[in-house]
């Protein structure tokens, strides 16, 4: 007989059990040893680490384009097994952590443009940041995660263009420091802006796509 995988179905959801799943948990060996194993995974996010240590290269990009790509009912088949263990223990790092959501998806880009003055690393004051997005997505650009530079599109935004099925948008930087863009999907909507981390704390909650950046700074 197969094991009980009700606990991974409705467990994890994040919501208050239900009486019945709460019955079910009491008097069920496999859902209670599945229970068990996420709470030492939790024990084991929580738990200080060794500052050496590094998770492997390119991990959340490799979740998020998994979680992305999969539809809402194909989640408990990647919360399953040994493999699903690791990927719940990485996915409650980003919720945890949603600075370091990212999404490697087409859709938003960016490119700097040349003024003459060159780095080896990052941008000089005065450079331009171009970016390029989706008709159904809404760019911002933040600087240091808390100043919101740019919102496109927005009305009486002269930085904004549309040209075809493509919207366009620069930003000159005019002061120094670390510059984020994200864009988020307009369907369903993304709550108003407040911060780089709330933005992607609030779109994951109301389970709004979203792509960040990796961010850039500028001397």
């Amino acid at each position: 007989m197969s094991p009980c995988q009700r606990y991974e179905t409705e467990g994890l959801t994040g919501f208050p059990a239900s009486p019945e799943f709460a019955s079910h948990l009491t008097g069920c060996p496999d859902c209670q040893a599945v229970e068990q194993q996420y709470h030492r995974l939790e024990q084991l996010l929580v738990a200080p680490t060794h500052a050496t240590a590094q998770p492997p290269t390119g991990w959340e990009q490799r979740l998020q384009r998994r979680l992305a790509n999969a539809p809402a009912r194909a989640w408990p088949r990647l919360l399953t097994g040994a493999a699903g263990l690791a990927a719940a223990a990485a996915l409650a790092f980003v919720l945890y952590r949603p600075s370091a959501v990212t999404s490697p998806e087409p859709g938003l880009r960016g490119e700097l443009v040349s003024t003459g003055t060159s780095r080896a690393a990052g941008a000089a004051v005065g450079q331009s940041w171009r970016f390029s997005f989706g008709r159904d997505q809404e760019l911002r650009v933040w600087r240091s995660g808390t100043a919101l530079v740019l919102r496109c599109p927005a009305p009486h935004e002269p930085r904004c263009e549309e040209h075809g099925g493509e919207r366009t948008a620069t930003v000159t930087f005019e002061v120094p420091g670390d510059y984020r863009a994200m864009a988020l999907s307009t369907e369903p909507a993304a709550a108003a802006p407040v911060s780089l981390d709330d933005d992607a704390r609030l779109a994951a909650e109301r389970g709004v796509r979203f792509e960040l950046m990796e961010p850039l700074t500028v001397y």
